[in-house]
């Protein structure tokens, strides 16, 4: 059977006791306890499909604008999300068209910047997953917080900046790349933050009012050099 490790998670969220494997990212962990059946891990990362006619829709939008960057807004609990003041100051750091991802509980974020923006391509609660996908697939680089799209920007081995809130890249829920050519992929964290991680999900709000585990955080785009 599978370790799930929940006590160490537990240990890990509430007292930040590390008793987690270090290193291992869940797949691997996954493929360990399938190896007595004689399932290996093929080593060329996670895969995603989408249809030709999504595909057709993210490589028409990429020829129409050329080069891109998208800026995922949305995850499912808010102490994952990018906040909109560290949305700015992303999104200023940036020269080329900038995509906003995310679903209809992050519109209010993406209409906001939109304001403030005029590089901005706002698809936020307007196309579906898969379309999100392909416009993520055409992309530059991607730069999004702990959420599915970027596990599916790393299906796509996108460069990937991530930007960390409640939760902490320890758990082994990072971007899965391949072994092979690995675009880059930047782990962004508050350092010295004793409060993280809170959560192995993710919460409604921050436990401690201050949310410094993305309101403190800076800005340096390598992907973008």
């Amino acid at each position: 059977s599978f370790n799930k490790l929940n006590i160490s998670k537990w240990l890990l969220t509430k007292f930040h006791i590390n008793l987690m494997p270090q290193g291992i990212h869940l797949v691997d962990r996954y493929f360990e306890s399938l190896a007595a059946l004689g399932i290996f891990n093929d080593g060329q990362g996670l895969d995603y499909f989408i249809t030709p006619e999504d595909d057709f829709f993210g490589r028409e939008f990429q020829k129409n604008t050329g080069e891109y960057t998208v800026l995922v807004l949305g995850a499912t609990h808010y102490t994952k999300r990018i906040p909109e003041s560290l949305c700015e100051k992303i999104i200023a750091n940036i020269v080329h068209p900038v995509v906003l991802l995310g679903g209809n509980d992050v519109t209010s974020v993406s209409e906001a910047l939109m304001k403030k923006f005029k590089h901005l391509h706002n698809y936020t609660g307007k196309i579906s997953l898969n379309q999100s996908s392909a416009i993520i697939k055409y992309a530059e680089n991607v730069i999004c917080p702990d959420t599915g799209l970027m596990h599916i920007a790393a299906a796509f081995n996108k460069k990937i900046e991530m930007y960390w809130g409640s939760t902490d890249p320890i758990l082994g829920m990072y971007p899965y790349m391949p072994q092979e050519n690995p675009s880059e992929v930047k782990h962004h964290l508050v350092k010295n933050l004793h409060c993280r991680p809170c959560t192995k999900i993710g919460n409604s709000k921050c436990p401690k009012g201050h949310f410094k585990c993305m309101l403190e955080q800076t800005v340096s785009l390598s992907s973008l050099d």
